[in-house]
C-alpha cells in the first residue's frame, strides 16, 4: 500500500522493491544512505526512498 504524503508518498515496511531486476525484498530490509536510494517499486516504477525518523519510528519515503 502506497499511502500519498504531501510531495511524495510514505510507503510501508512490507513494500516490496528491487535494487537488481527481478530480486524484490522488503523495504524495511534495505540499508539506505541519508542521500537516498533508487530502488524499483513494484508496479510502479523507479522512485528514490529516503529514510525518516518518527518519534523512535523509521518511515520509509
Amino acid at each position: 500500500m502506497i499511502i500519498n504524503h504531501q510531495l511524495g508518498f510514505a510507503l510501508k515496511s512490507n513494500r516490496l522493491v528491487s535494487i537488481e531486476k527481478n530480486t524484490y525484498l522488503q523495504i524495511q530490509n534495505l540499508d539506505i544512505p541519508k542521500e537516498g536510494l533508487e530502488v524499483w517499486l513494484r508496479d510502479f516504477g523507479k522512485v528514490k526512498v529516503f529514510r525518516t525518523m518518527l518519534k523512535d519510528q523509521a518511515l520509509c519515503s
